[in-house]
């Protein structure tokens, strides 16, 4: 008997606390090897114990199909406010959506969504005209057009027929940004749910008249469409980003997925989106600051050279984001999509960001976890004592980052009022409450 679970980002039913669970097993080979993909990757976590199912979420949120159970897991922050959120994390173009109403609701697929953005993006693709570019062709015609190809005609030798031939550079759409195109809006034709919505994607390709559409998309098919941008071809960006998320979201894993292993469904890292949304925000709303990402703390671990044998090389931590003002001021920052006002913090948490703590100057050196609530939620510290003297030596603040008040301060335009509201909240992340309000 198939059955249908729900459950939210970072939440776990068993089953004790699930009846559809209780007794329930995975069965055959292929159902055990994608649930332990899954588990592996961090996406899902399938646990088969002795009296049911265990099934954890994370960060992860679509909807995937293991045997006869379909469980969808959901984000906090749902329908048109994600979406916008989305568009603004991954420069996505603010699109009329087809049925602005069904994608309001928080049942919509989350897939479906991202589909629902691709084909408003490859609907404003076609309206503009698809980009062409130039093909030799050779051959004999009844009506020469552009160059005879006289080295060709001399040895043809005698004429014989009523034709020349030619050489042309006509400009066909059978480019690598078509054939991406083309082949993720029949790789989304396969996966949406809505049937109306499958119908539209089908004719975009239809509308496309390609000769031949590639039959499946791969990252490096993805990469080298994306590689081959120019300020000719800006605007298949976030297409192709769309594009790259669907196909992502579809792999059972992101490393070394078992050969043969499918994943039935798609799930999607709200960790991977969070972490963007925040970059974008803070680059652009922070001036006279520089942001980096991903910034290599060099030198924190290094193997003493007089015992290290087998020549290991020290760990580079890498903070999602450093932040340094004119006054050459330096923050480190962390962002965890996990709601740490409702969910405890975990000790690998924890310990990573003590670490980056310490790796500061000053009196007190910080560390700062953003992570996304959808209340108004206090700075939470925690500090990181000298157990022998009993004084501080560093802290861990864990901010809040209210996603709906960052929809709202996001979509009030673009006056010189919205601005301020928007820098003032970017320092409010960085410096807190107090710097940003003296600021």
């Amino acid at each position: 008997m198939a059955d249908h679970l729900s459950l939210q980002e970072w939440t776990r039913l068993t089953p004790e606390t699930c009846g559809a669970l209780k007794g329930r097993h995975l069965s055959g080979d292929q159902e055990r090897a994608q649930a332990a993909a899954l588990s592996k990757g961090q996406r899902l976590i399938v646990q088969d114990l002795h009296d049911g199912l265990s099934i954890e979420a994370r960060s992860w949120v679509g909807r995937v199909t293991l045997g006869d159970l379909t469980i969808t897991l959901s984000p906090k922050i749902t329908g048109l406010p994600l979406l916008g959120l989305l568009r603004y994390a991954y420069r996505l173009n603010e699109l009329s959506l087809h049925n602005a109403t069904a994608y309001a609701t928080t049942t919509t697929r989350f897939q479906d969504l991202l589909l629902e953005q691709l084909r408003a993006e490859a609907t404003a693709l076609l309206a503009r005209g698809l980009q062409r570019d130039y093909r030799r062709t050779a051959a004999h015609r009844q009506s020469p057009r552009g160059q005879i190809d006289f080295a060709r005609l001399a040895g043809d030798g005698p004429l014989t027929r009523a034709s020349l031939p030619c050489i042309d550079y006509p400009r066909h759409p059978e480019i690598t940004l078509n054939l991406v195109l083309a082949a993720g809006l029949a790789f989304g034709v396969a996966r949406a749910g809505d049937l109306e919505l499958r119908v539209q994607l089908r004719d975009l390709v239809r509308r496309m008249d390609l000769d031949d559409v590639p039959p499946a998309l791969d990252p490096a098919m993805i990469n080298g469409a994306l590689n081959a941008l120019d300020r000719r071809t800006a605007h298949y960006q976030p297409s192709l980003a769309l594009i790259a998320l669907l196909l992502q979201g579809s792999a059972v894993s992101l490393d070394d997925p078992p050969a043969g292993v499918t994943l039935s469904g798609f799930l999607f890292d709200m960790n991977a989106f969070f972490q963007a949304l925040l970059g974008r925000f803070l680059r652009e709303h922070l001036p006279g600051c520089e942001v980096v990402g991903e910034h290599r703390l060099h030198g924190i671990f290094t193997y003493d050279s007089q015992h290290n044998p087998i020549g290991n090389k020290g760990p580079v931590p890498r903070p999602d984001f450093m932040v340094r003002n004119h006054d050459h001021k330096q923050v480190v920052l962390d962002a965890k999509y996990r709601d740490l006002s409702v969910k405890p913090l975990p000790s690998y948490m924890l310990y990573q960001l003590a670490i980056y703590a310490l790796t500061q100057a000053g009196s007190l050196p910080s560390a700062i976890l953003l992570y996304p609530t959808l209340g108004a939620v206090g700075d939470q510290i925690v500090l990181f004592n000298d157990t022998l003297v009993g004084a501080p030596k560093a802290r861990v603040i864990l901010r809040a980052v209210n996603l709906l008040a960052l929809v709202d301060v996001l979509g009030k335009g673009s006056g010189q009022q919205a601005k301020r509201h928007r820098e003032r909240l970017a320092r409010q992340y960085v410096f807190g409450a107090e710097t940003s309000t003296n600021a």
